[in-house]
């Protein structure tokens, strides 16, 4: 091939690429390491996740693929279940049409010693029955009550409860409410004059004492065929007035385990279950906050999405213990083309219903979800471990209010809707770049992540806002328009510009050449993704700076990559330009 003195210059696009630079890929044919694939419709679609043959075979060169496939061996996974929620009896109501008016009143008042009962849920069953419990301590932010034996002996000494007490006063709920917000422990109504006219009017107490109930909760655990148990759960029907829905408990309430969360040795370990507490205190705050944004009608919906509920309660626990959640990272490692997490995962989708396998890895998915929050906003005021707090204060119980909590906070990645959102936070558990919204800020914690790309060949059905990644998105043709593909890599390894000077003929110039030996390839499409020819040239020395490439005519859609003496393949310019 002649170099080609070009002197028109219609277009000039500059594309900057460091070495390990993330690249993307908007139009097809899709060219990268990764394709992700998200289902932005109300309906299921299917997806095959086969190339197109006649594409892959225009391009002779060997690709050899440097991502391989996760191979740790799978182990069985017990959930705790501590983020179950079970409301019973809860009933939508019309909001309330004017604002808060506090009151003040008793709603609890036994003496240490004294027995209450509570309706408490059996998670088997979803069904409620009403167990006493015995008063045993008290702090300034909670009680403890403790389940009786057969016997009428609390399971637990009160020496242990007061350490319950004493650490959730001194350091579970001024951690809480710093880093997740206020909460409240009664919401209801009553009728009072407004404006001259009787109206219902919502009425709250909030951040007062929060009723911690230990006993062992039913979930058919027995240590040999049954080793799955609840460790604890939140009920947003404990802490409304009966006339709202609630279950006549009209309390902040928070279940915890005793068996076989505390031990199974006959002497519980109250220490155990601290990060439970923490857990299902979030949920408590998250129920409280959107509970009361919906009955004063700022929402639609009466509590926040579960998928990052759950994403923050498990960020509650990594926050409070100072460690990261090693086993959740696992369960989310320890997948195949089965799990949803590879085959169409709708993020945060957790259904109990479901085989240990798929709870697990989802559950590891919302847990990384949170992370990927706090790394991204860690540099900014109201980022990192407030960005919770951040979400929690906005008016939103979907992702909105995530979209929102990064605006305010002027995240410089900020996504502009959910699909981006999602894209951006699974980019981020493939790539883990250091630096940029495609990673976790250089955290080494997330730094073994699975990729946990499909790598079979059998059609996907995708639910809606269902999302998969593929594996060697090169010459990836796409066969339905209902999903939108996006391929991204990593191999971005050198400074260029590309110049478009007519409808035929692109200009590179290097400002870091290639390798001596290497390939560099153009290639031209037409609007349907065919392929209408490719240029190439061979570099052998490294004061070669300016190649041309005649691309035939009529090609609107041109791909730029280098192809090195292993044969693979290296896109420059993802973008292209139309």
């Amino acid at each position: 091939m002649k170099k080609t003195a070009v002197l028109l210059l219609l277009l000039l696009f500059v594309t900057v690429q460091t070495a390990g630079a993330t690249v993307v890929d908007t139009k097809a044919p899709y060219f990268g390491d990764f394709l992700f694939v998200y289902n932005n419709t109300d309906a299921d679609v299917t997806l095959s996740p086969q190339v197109s043959d006649s594409l892959k075979n225009t391009l002779t060169m060997s690709r050899m693929s440097d991502a391989d496939e996760c191979v740790e061996e799978r182990i069985h996974w017990s959930p705790d279940c501590s983020d179950l929620s079970l409301p019973t009896g809860f009933a939508t109501v019309t909001p309330a049409s004017v604002q808060k008016t506090p009151i003040l009143f008793a709603l609890f008042s036994p003496d240490v010693g004294d027995t209450v009962t509570y309706l408490v849920s059996n998670p088997l069953t979803g069904t409620g029955y009403n167990q006493d419990f015995i008063y045993m301590a008290t702090g300034q932010y909670c009680n403890i009550m403790v389940e009786p034996d057969a016997e009428g002996t609390p399971k637990i000494s009160a020496e242990d409860a007061q350490k319950i007490a004493t650490e959730f006063d001194n350091h579970i709920q001024p951690f809480m409410v710093e880093n997740f917000g206020d909460y409240y422990t009664y919401l209801g109504t009553k009728y009072a004059f407004v404006n001259g006219r009787i109206q219902e009017v919502l009425d709250g107490v909030e951040n007062t004492k929060m009723n911690i109930l230990l006993y062992d909760i039913q979930d058919g655990y027995n240590g040999t065929t049954n080793r799955s148990y609840v460790g604890g759960y939140t009920s947003l029907s404990d802490f409304i007035s009966e006339n709202l829905g609630g279950n006549g408990n009209e309390q902040g309430i928070l279940h915890i385990d005793i068996y076989p969360l505390m031990g199974t040795s006959g002497s519980p370990d109250v220490t155990k279950a601290y990060s439970t507490i923490v857990h299902e205190f979030q949920h408590q705050i998250s129920y409280s906050d959107s509970l009361f944004d919906y009955f004063r009608g700022a929402t639609s919906y009466y509590i926040n999405d579960t998928w990052w509920n759950e994403a923050f309660s498990l960020a509650a626990e990594h926050l409070y213990t100072g460690s990261p959640l090693t086993y959740r990272i696992n369960s989310y490692n320890q997948t195949n083309n089965s799990t949803p997490l590879r085959n169409g995962l709708v993020l945060g989708y957790l259904n109990y219903s479901e085989n240990n396998d798929n709870v697990a890895s989802n559950y590891g998915a919302s847990y990384l979800f949170g992370q990927y929050l706090r790394c991204q906003t860690k540099h900014l005021e109201g980022g990192g471990n407030r960005i919770y707090r951040t979400v929690l204060e906005q008016v939103g119980t979907d992702y909105t209010a995530i979209l929102s909590a990064l605006s305010s906070i002027e995240y410089e990645y900020a996504p502009e809707s959910f699909e981006e959102l999602y894209r951006n936070f699974r980019m981020a558990t493939v790539l883990k770049d250091s630096t940029g919204p495609y990673g976790f800020a250089g955290e080494s914690t997330f730094s073994t992540l699975a990729h946990n790309a499909y790598t079979g060949i059998a059609n996907l059905t995708l639910k809606p806002g269902a999302a998969v990644v593929l594996m060697d998105a090169e010459n990836f043709l796409p066969e339905n328009e209902n999903l939108s593909y996006v391929a991204f890599s990593d191999r971005g390894d050198f400074t260029y510009e590309l110049n478009a000077v007519s409808d035929s003929i692109v200009n590179v110039t290097h400002g870091t050449l290639p390798l001596e030996g290497a390939t560099l390839l153009a290639a031209g499409y037409n609007e349907q993704h065919k392929l209408l020819g490719v240029d190439e040239i061979t570099t052998f020395s490294s004061d070669e700076e300016n190649y041309s490439y005649t691309l035939p005519q009529g090609s609107v859609i041109r791909k730029f990559f280098l192809f090195t003496k292993d044969g693979t393949m290296k896109p420059l310019s993802v973008a292209g330009i139309q």
